[in-house]
């Protein structure tokens, strides 16, 4: 009788726990760097993803989205609440837009002078078919875009050079804990 009990709570304790993954989210793309040169870039994010007991799907997002180009330093895009969650390249100190996103035309368009801004302000976001995004809005499948608006005069080399960049289609793999991803410079 012991022993038909513990398997019950074991069934049970498995029913109740759900069908629910630890997966990375990928996207890949080139980018300019600031002197104009292509470089590889990549998307990546970390979330739980799959079903509860009951049935009704779940996802947490459990990460930032980090955006890595070879050799540059990483970017990471925040959540930030308005009308809308979306993602956002916050900005950091010397940092000036040079342009702005027109969403119903899909294009930056330079600015007619730089705008100073104060650190955390958006220096870029990420975009699905030219509307901003927010961490459920990238699926797999989806083609995001990265939005880059400004410029460090100090530092060049900062942030990518102004524009939109197309990545491919999101990927999906089943990962234990928060395993990176691979490098996105080529192999010497």
């Amino acid at each position: 009788m012991h022993v038909r009990t513990i398997l019950y709570v074991c069934v049970l304790s498995l029913l109740l726990g759900g069908c629910i993954g630890h997966y990375r989210y990928e996207s890949r793309g080139t980018v300019k760097t600031s002197s104009g040169e292509s470089s590889n870039g990549l998307l990546y994010w970390y979330a739980d993803d799959g079903r509860l007991w009951y049935g009704r799907p779940y996802q947490a997002v459990d990460s930032g989205l980090e955006m890595n180009v070879c050799n540059a330093t990483p970017k990471q895009f925040e959540a930030k609440e308005g009308e809308n969650v979306t993602l956002q390249l916050p900005s950091k100190s010397g940092d000036v837009q040079i342009a702005r996103f027109d969403s119903r035309g899909g294009r930056v368009i330079n600015l007619p002078e730089p705008k100073r801004l104060t650190p955390g302000s958006s220096c870029g976001q990420i975009s699905i078919a030219g509307q901003a995004a927010s961490t459920e809005d990238l699926t797999a499948g989806e083609k995001p875009e990265v939005i880059i608006l400004c410029e460090n005069q100090r530092n060049p080399e900062r942030y990518p050079a102004i524009g939109r960049y197309e990545f491919k289609a999101i990927t999906k793999t089943k990962v234990d804990g928060n395993v990176p991803p691979e490098s996105v410079c080529p192999a010497p």
